[in-house]
């Protein structure tokens, strides 16, 4: 793709909701490992990913989002206003944005990503 940018998926956030579908893409068979990362900023859970998934992982959100196709924004509602804000740089009309974050209305995740992105909100 133009740019370098790699038809990655991006998780932000590597809960217990973003494991569970990674692990279902996975297992679908749609989309490899390599297909995949997922940033967070507790160490032990990337670890527990990348082990369980072999999936890459990174403590940089804005790198995800700069790399990333689609991004899952995978985190609590009470985190999205400040992770937003990190990643607006990032943002581009190129990339899809999916929140499963509840709460979280689609109007603030729009003007939150600077009113350019694709997004799209679901109730896993």
């Amino acid at each position: 793709m133009a740019g370098g940018l790699m038809k990655k998926i991006g998780f932000v956030g590597a809960g217990n909701m973003a494991t569970a579908l990674i692990r279902g893409m996975l297992d679908a068979g749609q989309h490899g490992a390599a297909d995949m990362w997922a940033s967070d900023p507790v160490d032990a859970q990337l670890r527990r990913l990348k082990r369980a998934h072999k999936i890459e992982v990174t403590r940089d959100n804005r790198e995800l989002v700069r790399r990333s196709h689609t991004v899952i924004l995978a985190v609590k509602p009470q985190v999205m206003a400040a992770l937003l804000d990190e990643v607006r740089p990032e943002v581009n009309p190129r990339k899809l944005f999916i929140s499963i974050a509840a709460g979280f209305p689609l109007r603030r995740l729009e003007a939150g990503l600077g009113g350019q992105a694709r997004v799209v909100r679901v109730m896993p």
